[in-house]
């Protein structure tokens, strides 16, 4: 298995990945002249930032939302792509917090993760999932 989710992978017609990253399941499966897609994100958040990736031979006939993309031949490459929102979040701490003028702070925000799936050697954008 890669050591993170996000390298390039290369995949024959026939096979496919159900991936598993936080909270998001995803079934990418390729065939020719095709990329098939499906996603579900779960309510409850994992306890550790976690995730598993298992081959599959097949879509499961149990997915609702299933999409379908035309590609060309080269596009045998599939790549998950993490990105920051494409829009403002707006962060506000649980208690108030302030800072003393003349005094610095370094403070961290948590952003939601959007994944851009791309294939092919051009790593073309087929969704963006947020």
């Amino acid at each position: 298995m890669n050591e993170h989710w996000w390298t390039p992978d290369s995949l024959s017609s026939g096979e496919g990945w159900h991936w598993r990253i936080g909270p998001l399941e995803l079934w990418t499966f390729h065939l020719d002249g095709e990329w098939q897609l499906a996603h579900l994100r779960h309510d409850d958040e994992p306890e550790e930032s976690t995730w598993s990736r298992q081959a599959i031979r097949e879509m499961s006939e149990d997915l609702e939302a299933v999409e379908r993309f035309a590609a060309g031949a080269e596009a045998d490459q599939i790549q998950l792509q993490p990105r920051v929102a494409d829009r403002s979040v707006v962060a506000k701490p649980r208690v108030p917090f302030h800072i003393l003028p003349g005094q610095t702070a370094k403070v961290y925000v948590s952003t939601p993760l959007w994944i851009e799936v791309k294939v092919g050697r051009a790593l073309r954008i087929l969704i963006d999932i947020p």
